[in-house]
Parts: structure tokens; C-alpha cells; sequence
């Protein structure tokens, strides 16, 4: 989907280096269709493995295409290891809910 001034999934995935495009993939694969919400776990990583993943994720982030959703509010906690995949880049079950959950998140 393409919103007006924005640039869409294609060009974005364009853009992004192997190893983000990658990561992004694997949280596209784990995410919930319902909410976009995709949980990764990094438990057993080495240090190496966190600092590429941090830095694919940051990558992702700085596009805006992928968000941490650690909580939505104070008296509702998502997890550890939740992040949330922009959903004007790929469409849930609850779009609007999704949506407004993605304006939150920071």
C-alpha cells in the first residue's frame, strides 16, 4: 500500500542492506496476522549475533518499518522480544487497531 509521500514496501526493501532485509523477513515470518506483532527472541545469541541484530534493527527502524512495542501503555505490557511491523507496509486482521497501536509505539 502506498500512502502519499511516503515510499512503499518495495522501495524500502530496495534500500535496506542484506542483513536487515533479512531480519525483516524473519519478523514478517513470525508475525501475528491479527495485530502485526511478531515475537523474536534473541535468547542463545552470541555477541556478535546481537550486534548485527541490533544494527539491522536500528536500520529498520530508521526507515519506519519496524518498531519495538514493549508496552502500550503503563497498565498493559506486550513482552520481551515484540516488535511490530508497520502496518501501512503489510496489512492485518485489525488494520485500524494496528494502526493506531503503531502511532504509540516510539
Amino acid at each position: 500500500m502506498h500512502y502519499k509521500g511516503e515510499p512503499d514496501v518495495v522501495d524500502l526493501m530496495v534500500m535496506l542492506s542484506k542483513g536487515a532485509a533479512k531480519l525483516f523477513q524473519e519478523l514478517k515470518m513470525n508475525m501475528d496476522a491479527v495485530n502485526n506483532l511478531s515475537h523474536y527472541s534473541r535468547e542463545g545469541f552470541s555477541p556478535s549475533q546481537n550486534s548485527s541484530f541490533n544494527r539491522n534493527l536500528s536500520e529498520l527502524k530508521k526507515l519506519g518499518m519496524v518498531k519495538r512495542a514493549k508496552t502500550i501503555n503503563k497498565a498493559k505490557p506486550i513482552g520481551k522480544n515484540i516488535y511490530m511491523i508497520n502496518p501501512r507496509l503489510a496489512r492485518c486482521f485489525e488494520q485500524e487497531e494496528a494502526m493506531a497501536m503503531w502511532e504509540v509505539l516510539k
